[in-house]
């Protein structure tokens, strides 16, 4: 059986800035900058069973994980976490 590898993981912009120990503001400012490119995904919530409504639209702002790590290292953005800090101090 033959599997694509090259699919590229996307991922909300909350869910990016976690990634690399940001705020929101700084992954929306390197998209609105033109240096991480994002893919806008449309999608209408599902209603609970029964339920009667309007079906409105959503949307969702996604990165590539790959290109996030690329610009947040082009950038200087440094990912370390606060126990790779702490091994740090210990070793000295």
């Amino acid at each position: 059986m033959w599997y694509n590898t090259d699919v590229a993981r996307l991922v909300s912009i909350s869910e990016a800035a976690q990634l690399i120990g940001a705020q929101e503001s700084i992954i929306h400012d390197w998209i609105q900058k033109g240096l991480l490119p994002s893919l806008r995904q449309e999608y209408y919530p599902s209603l609970p069973p029964g339920t009667l409504g309007i079906l409105y639209r959503c949307t969702v702002e996604l990165v590539d994980v790959d290109q996030l790590y690329e610009v947040a290292e082009e950038q200087g953005w440094l990912m370390l976490t606060a126990e790779a800090w702490d091994d740090d101090e210990a070793e000295s």
